[in-house]
């Protein structure tokens, strides 16, 4: 009886062990075929990350175009010959003909070349002569429409001036308590969109990004 009794035991321990490894494959296949992504969804995936990564790049560009272009017709055409007069490379000391034959106004376009320095968008030799950086040649691919850089440029104010507006009237979103005390705040650097304080008296510096 004590071996027959051992015996049954052994049995229902196998059964249990079987049924054990039996549902934790069935559990590991029903997990993997809901987080596995095929080659097919990869590439699709792939697609999408490419497409907002090329966005995200455009928001950037259009970012550091407003920097440094006007959406004044007039002041951005001349802006746009300067531009592509540098990439050639332009010595303005030495061709202030040029830049007059090209009803490019000779002070204000060398303070354009020296805020373009100040960016890194082009180098300045010592002896005065600008060159535009092979990883700013992109600029040029903008350069070809004024009227159409004009109104992408003044799109972009825009909507920064509209999400500027729409924190300051729902600031407690950003954070619960805040109360805004002005906007663009100087500071040693430049310019901050926000100065807000908190509920506990701190001051929050609060810089927008659009999008």
């Amino acid at each position: 009886m004590k071996r027959l009794s051992s015996e049954e035991i052994e049995q229902v321990r196998k059964d249990i062990t079987s049924l054990a490894e039996q549902r934790s494959i069935e559990i590991a296949s029903t997990y993997l075929e809901r987080t596995t992504v095929t080659k097919d969804e990869f590439d699709k995936l792939k697609e999408i990350v490419v497409h907002l990564g090329g966005r995200e790049e455009i928001a950037e560009r259009l970012e550091l175009l407003a920097q440094v272009f006007s959406t004044n017709l007039r002041v951005l055409t001349w802006q746009i010959r300067l531009v592509k007069l540098v990439e050639q490379g332009l010595a303005p000391e030495a061709e202030e003909d040029l830049l007059l034959s090209n009803g490019i106004p000779v002070g204000t376009g060398k303070s354009f070349l020296r805020e373009l320095t100040n960016l890194n968008v082009v180098d300045s030799k010592r002896v005065d002569s600008y060159w535009l950086n092979p990883e700013y040649l992109w600029i040029m691919g903008y350069l070809t429409d004024p009227e159409g850089l004009k109104k992408q440029l003044e799109s972009l104010i825009k909507k920064e001036a509209e999400y500027q507006k729409y924190i300051r009237q729902n600031i407690n979103q950003v954070e619960e308590g805040l109360i805004v005390i002005s906007e663009q705040y100087k500071v040693p650097t430049g310019k901050i969109d926000i100065f807000a304080r908190d509920k506990n008296g701190n001051d929050v510096l609060i810089e927008l990004k659009h999008p």
